[in-house]
């Protein structure tokens, strides 16, 4: 159940030097003005090492720790006539927030590897094997305290065997976020990554195994199967869809599911301020599915683990579908469920995969169950379809029954880090989670800076952004496993459209 990191993750920002000479985002930026420089403003060469500590003069015999730190010393001393360096010497630097350099007064500055010595940035945090424990290993004392409060999830002798547990949290380890990204939404963070002895680990999920051929139901939970070819057993099935999104046939003009708010599907409406796509969050706002649930997901009742039980309280947020259905509420929002008691149920649960069509794979969340019925959080591009339903739930500790599976619990500050090792034991192995979900640097309205020599791995987002920078150098910089681009250069106004002629 492990996912080997594919060659296309590595990107390459190297060899030749990329040189910006002037970089804008929703408007062209004012180039950051020199500061002036002299004799009185000290030294501007400053050395960062791994062995470091930023309480030190950042002098070559007593370097800083933290690229930040350095940064922060040559703040606002630098100029065209003056410039800055900053000396990093060999070695790793694992950063838990993006190095940011705005503006003039961090403009004029070299961040470059210490004559030619091997530096790596990273975001990805070693897991080493003293951290972990076994849970069965734990005491009642130590299973009582509030971090592990979820474990009682794993209900059975079969589910708690081979489990191994971490506190990232007692290490200061961001567990990370989920973000609901998918087919046409704006682009978010990536999810974490448990990565072991180089392969990427499985997020626990219900079924298992991603092995089935299309018309396999065995991999997905699904509805009727018809647009697959498949006899689907009614996993989940969509709850009034007529009445919630209108008829299927009409979702380019009925407004009522995201897809159906971009501008190119309302250029024909009266009034021309109306005519532009609303924005991702508040999409975010619109209808979600409600599902009533048979077959597997009912078997032992076992959609009931995975949220708390309640009917959710839905606000009507205002927003209308568009001609024929201009009385139609399209903004039904949910609102959190609160106070979960997380012995006992899931807290983040997930749908992932197909809901309205074979293309656009998806992500909402699951909120709560009540009697018969899942409900969910966040809509579907498309207006959901029982014969498209090709879904995992994913995040699930409940469902955690197989090697390789893992589970962050990141409810109420939690932190801790469930999973299923092979072997039955994370002795001896590289254990590590890519949680970063920050670029390494982030420069905005800079001038003159220059990234020379420098590794850098880890991030579920860009490696570098620029955003209005002038004359900035990227020089002999390799930028590997990034989820995103090694080198964003400006930015979008979040604006989802499907129109050739946009601007941002």
């Amino acid at each position: 159940m492990t996912r080997t990191n594919h060659p296309g993750a590595r990107l390459r920002a190297a060899a030749a030097a990329l040189v910006l000479t002037t970089v804008a985002a929703l408007g062209a930026g004012a180039p950051a003005s020199a500061l002036p420089a002299g004799p009185g403003h000290g030294r501007l060469t400053v050395y960062v090492a791994p062995t470091g500590d930023d309480a030190n003069p950042g002098t070559k015999q007593a370097p800083f720790r933290t690229i930040a730190a350095a940064r922060d010393a040559l703040e606002g001393r630098t100029s065209e006539r003056h410039r800055g360096t900053v000396n990093i010497r060999g070695g790793e630097y694992v950063l838990d927030d993006t190095v940011a350099l705005t503006g003039a007064e961090n403009s004029w500055v070299t961040y470059t590897a210490y004559r030619g010595e091997d530096v790596t940035i990273t975001g990805t945090h070693e897991l080493p094997a003293d951290g972990w424990q076994r849970l069965t290993d734990l005491g009642a004392d130590e299973l009582a305290q509030p971090q592990y409060a979820a474990n009682t999830r794993l209900d059975t002798d079969a589910l708690r065997d081979g489990v191994w547990v971490y506190d990232l949290g007692a290490q200061g380890i961001d567990p990370g976020t989920l973000y609901k990204n998918g087919f046409n939404w704006v682009q978010q963070p990536f999810a974490p990554e448990l990565v072991v002895d180089g392969a990427t680990q499985t997020l626990a999920e219900y079924p298992n195994g991603n092995a089935c051929e299309t018309k396999d139901t065995a991999c997905h939970l699904w509805g009727t199967g018809g647009k697959w070819g498949a006899v689907g057993p009614q996993d989940l099935m969509n709850v009034d869809l007529l009445g919630r999104f209108g008829a299927q046939g009409h979702w380019e003009r009925s407004g009522t599911t995201p897809r159906g708010q971009f501008e190119d599907k309302k250029q024909t409406l009266a009034d021309p301020d109306d005519r532009g796509s609303w924005s991702s969050e508040k999409m975010r706002t619109m209808t979600p599915s409600v599902f009533t649930v048979g077959g597997r997901a009912a078997e032992g009742d076992r959609y009931q683990r995975w949220a708390p039980q309640a009917e959710p309280v839905v606000d009507d947020l205002g927003g209308r579908g568009l001609g024929e259905y201009a009385d139609v509420p399209v903004q039904l929002d949910p609102r959190w469920i609160e106070d979960i008691d997380s012995t006992r149920y899931e807290t983040e649960a997930w749908l992932s995969g197909y809901l309205g069509n074979n293309y656009a794979n998806d992500m909402v969340r699951l909120l709560s169950w009540d009697e018969d019925r899942l409900y969910a959080k966040y809509p579907s591009m498309y207006i959901p379809q029982d014969e498209w339903t090709k879904v995992k739930v994913v995040n699930v500790l409940s469902e955690m029954d197989a090697v390789g599976e893992y589970y962050i619990d990141r409810y109420d500050g939690h932190d801790v880090l469930y999973y299923v090792p092979d072997g039955g034991t994370v002795e001896g192995k590289a254990v590590s989670l890519m949680s970063f979900d920050k670029s390494f640097f982030h420069l905005e309205g800079t001038t003159g800076v220059t990234l020379r020599g420098l590794g850098m791995t880890g991030s579920l987002v860009s490696g570098v952004q620029l955003l209005d920078t002038v004359g900035t150098l990227i020089d002999d910089v390799e930028i590997s496993n990034v989820s995103m681009d090694a080198v964003r250069i400006g930015r979008t106004a979040d604006t989802i459209t499907a129109m050739p002629d946009y601007q941002t």
